[in-house]
């Protein structure tokens, strides 16, 4: 079977447990759930490519083991990320067999999702081995060559543990960096796969390069702007394109979106460790209310909050990935680092989805897919996150009024709106042809109030139509506006108009 080739900038990355994913879905037989096969049934296909992403990212099915201190408590090592053998499938995700039919049905799994158009990502875990620290078992490579496997304290008796998990291989060593490499043609020679993401990729580099780490979490609205056009105040001047900044609200170490807006604190206890791990510090918040409630209101400001968060997501530059379950409404109970729990606080619930969620994923996603000012290639071409004129992108104040300098750093600013020129998309198609598209403008309004916002001027667009509100409130969707129109915005939402440039007539997409 042909991979899918999907070119990078076209890609939207679905992060999954294999267990996770499948493991309690009615529709599939029970033979099947929680393995490669239940990824690789039409049930979970279609479910993929009705949601649709374009990739999906497998966190790790390298064999590995659990860890003594989670046997003794009565728990596993669910995530997976302690890894003993970097060229087998886990057996434990298969339903056919383990004396090798666990490689043929992982193979099938990967023939299936590509005749469907997607591609196959591993999570890997290259930087330390399930042999933990000088009080860890010895598995393989402390017996083969402890001195050659692991970074070694200068006396030899301990373990560099920049990792958390008691070793780190040395990747410095060419015989370990063989290894690695080893492993990777294999699964991209032998099984298919058609990429990877790379656990603690910063580890395998330490002692060799820098390793510019960033996380954002600035209010200031030049931070969003950065961010929403791709991070170039990160990669560009390296010569990387907009496809270097991989883009997530979540991932599956942390709060689920539903968490992340229904707890302020996190509620590990279950894990055993008084709860003591995971991250203290979450930037979430419950809006009134720890954890589960009915309050309407509270529930209506959880349920927008998470589609404004899907839609700077999904209509950000650079490579979105979500994690499978956000979409549905997936909760961890407020656990936001469930590796040891595997069981229904990890596993997707397909019996308590949020329908309307979920369609509104789905649009979003297909509006993403369907218009390229989305998925550039190059970089804005204006200046950094201001301009004047028309250019490829702008950034305007609710009064119409394009921003200028002293706008960006005034923390109290919560809402902007930013045009994006669908005729203005730099770099051709696959074929050589020029790139068109439609333009979007886009209104960002955080603050809790309604705010009245116009439109910017007609030589921006004659007419605008509304193709997506995060709230239920006025306006509603399809409604249409004209030039320096003025209307009110919800608090806390996200409101998208498109246009046509080249006609000044509504698009005839229908959405």
């Amino acid at each position: 079977v042909e991979a899918p080739h999907v070119p990078y900038h076209q890609s939207i990355i679905y992060e999954a447990h294999v267990k996770g994913l499948t493991a309690t879905n009615p529709a599939l037989p029970e033979e099947f759930r929680g393995t490669y096969a239940g990824i690789a049934h039409e049930v979970t296909i279609n479910y993929l490519k009705s949601l649709g992403i374009t990739a999906l990212e497998l966190m790790p099915v390298h064999h590995f083991i659990n860890d003594h201190h989670l046997v003794e408590q009565g728990l596993s090592n669910y995530w997976g990320y302690n890894t003993i053998g970097f060229f087998a499938p886990d057996s434990r995700y298969s339903s056919s067999g383990i004396a090798g039919e666990q490689v043929i049905e992982f193979k099938d799994m990967v023939k299936a999702l590509h005749r469907a158009g997607i591609e196959v990502i591993l999570d890997v875990v290259y930087n330390h081995t399930a042999e933990g620290n000088h009080l860890g078992p010895t598995l393989s490579f402390k017996g083969i060559d402890n001195t050659e496997y692991y970074r070694l304290t200068e006396d030899g008796r301990y373990y560099m543990d920049f990792t958390g998990t008691g070793n780190t291989l040395n990747a410095h060593y060419p015989t370990v960096l063989r290894l690695m490499m080893d492993s990777l043609r294999y699964w991209v020679l032998e099984m298919h796969v058609d990429g990877f993401r790379f656990d603690l990729a910063s580890t395998l580099a330490r002692g060799l390069d820098e390793v510019n780490m960033w996380r954002g979490e600035n209010s200031m609205l030049n931070e969003f702007a950065l961010r929403f056009a791709g991070s170039p105040d990160l990669y560009q001047d390296d010569n990387r394109t907009p496809i270097a900044s991989i883009n997530l609200i979540t991932a599956h170490d942390g709060f689920t979106l539903n968490d992340l807006v229904s707890y302020n604190e996190k509620h590990n206890e279950a894990n055993g460790e008084d709860n003591k791990d995971g991250e203290d510090y979450n930037r979430s918040c419950n809006y009134g209310v720890e954890g589960p409630t009915v309050d309407p209101q509270i529930v209506q400001i959880r349920q927008r909050q998470q589609r404004n968060m899907l839609v700077s997501l999904m209509l950000s530059q650079g490579v979105p990935m979500l994690v499978a379950g956000d979409e549905l409404g997936r909760t961890q109970q407020g656990n936001n680092n469930a590796y040891c729990q595997d069981n229904e606080i990890s596993w997707l619930n397909w019996e308590a989805v949020d329908h309307e969620l979920l369609a509104f994923a789905k649009k979003v996603i297909m509006i993403r897919k369907t218009n390229p000012v989305f998925s550039r290639r190059k970089w804005f071409q204006g200046e950094s996150i201001k301009g004047s004129g028309i250019k490829d992108i702008n950034w305007f104040l609710p009064d119409g009024m394009e921003m200028e300098d002293h706008n960006w750093n005034e923390d109290y600013a919560k809402s902007l709106g930013v045009f994006l020129n669908g005729d203005a998309i730099r770099g051709a198609s696959e074929i050589g042809e020029r790139i068109i598209g439609d333009s979007f403008y886009i209104i960002f309004n955080a603050h809790h109030q309604q705010l009245s916002y116009t439109l910017p001027a007609q030589n921006y667009g004659k007419q605008w139509q509304l193709i997506l509100n995060t709230t239920n409130e006025t306006p509603l969707e399809n409604t249409r506006f004209s030039a320096k129109e003025t209307f009110e915005v919800p608090g806390r939402s996200v409101i998208v108009l498109s246009c046509s440039l080249r006609t000044g007539d509504i698009p005839s997409i229908n959405y």
